[in-house]
């Protein structure tokens, strides 16, 4: 990254198997987005983190595929994401598509809500999806 200062963690806490270097694609996805300082640490957990999570932070007792928080700002976001391994399975199995795929996804849809994207409304969710699907089909056919 030109001149950028960067932090990027990845934690497994959850056992997974990734074909592709998901350290690398963060990078690349940043890029984009052309940060000049980074943090970022990614988690990968399980149904019962993710819920414990989501309860504590979210007050919602449920699993979901991803949380986003940004501890900074919205021009220099530090990233604190959580994607859990069993959700995104489970989805990756009903759209039909890898679990490569769906990480890939989820990653994308956590660097849009650092920048301020939001999905609680069907309009929302429609700008959002539409800004993800071009972020994810430029970075996988680069």
């Amino acid at each position: 990254m030109n001149n950028n200062k960067e932090f990027i963690q990845i934690n497994y806490s959850t056992e997974i198997k990734l074909n592709f270097n998901v350290k690398e694609f963060i990078k690349n996805a940043l890029n984009i987005f052309n940060f000049q300082l980074i943090f970022f640490e990614l988690s990968f957990t399980n149904d019962e983190q993710i819920k414990q999570i989501h309860n504590q932070y979210l007050n919602l007792n449920t699993t979901t595929d991803v949380i986003t928080f940004n501890l900074n700002n919205l021009e220099e976001p530090h990233g604190d994401i959580y994607i859990c391994i069993d959700e995104a399975k489970r989805n990756a199995k009903s759209l039909n598509h890898c679990l490569d795929y769906e990480i890939k996804t989820l990653i994308i849809h956590a660097l849009l809500h650092l920048i301020g994207y939001t999905d609680t409304t069907k309009a929302e969710k429609e700008k959002m999806f539409k800004e993800q699907d071009r972020l994810l089909n430029l970075l996988t056919t680069a």
